[in-house]
């Protein structure tokens, strides 16, 4: 807790004091990544050999079109599929429902492919993050403004809640949080919780994705 000489203002501010052990993280999370992206492609390969043959002729740009607009779609198709008169009407159907741009689920998936891009180069940073405000009981309270608490991932010195007591006010409240590991700022994904996210996109893969495509593999 901290409080501003000029305004008054104290702030309930989230403080780490343990950050997640990298050590044990990095590359079980770089390992999760790497394998939903290797599933969508290992799909797409398969998509490729019924359009175009075993081996299709694009084999070495063969992988799954994680793309920004439909024209952007379009323009992928021959180099990560095939010739798209050659696509069948279903399997471009499911194709475009997977594109971050028709929403849902699939916004996560350019998020993956970029955490992928980054693994290569670097670990992905993590940072402790409130998982959950649980509970803020306040029992009694006098003042001229309160705001939170925050929502969401926050990383250390962020501040949770704020507010003015009156002169001389006795503020009693209890603020529970649960703590979880997110991904860290500068890096994609940022916020975004490392668990749930991995989680999602497995799910999103195998039980909609895969589903989706099955006539074709």
């Amino acid at each position: 807790m901290d409080c501003d000489v000029q305004t008054h203002e104290h702030h309930f501010r989230l403080r780490v004091f343990e950050p997640p052990p990298a050590d044990d993280l990095d590359i079980p999370i770089s390992e999760c990544v790497h394998n939903r992206v290797s599933a969508l492609d290992q799909i797409v390969y398969r998509l490729a050999v019924y359009v175009g043959g075993d081996p299709p002729p694009n084999e070495a740009n063969s992988g799954f079109p994680i793309c920004s607009s439909p024209k952007h779609l379009t323009n992928s198709l021959p180099s990560k599929i095939g010739k798209p008169k050659l696509i069948p009407p279903p399997m471009r159907t499911a194709l475009e429902s997977a594109q971050a741009y028709e929403g849902g689920d699939a916004v996560n998936l350019p998020v993956l492919q970029d955490l992928n891009d980054c693994d290569k180069h670097r670990f992905p940073p993590l940072l402790a993050a409130i998982g959950q405000v649980v509970s803020l009981n306040i029992g009694t309270f006098s003042g001229s403004s309160f705001a939170g608490p925050r929502m969401g991932p926050l990383e250390d010195g962020a501040s949770v809640l704020s507010f003015t007591p009156a002169p001389d006010a006795i503020v009693d409240m209890e603020l529970n949080v649960l703590f979880a590991v997110a991904f860290g700022s500068d890096y994609p994904g940022h916020g975004a919780y490392v668990g749930p996210f991995l989680e999602t996109t497995l799910g999103y893969i195998r039980d909609t994705i895969l589903p989706s495509l099955a006539a074709f593999l």
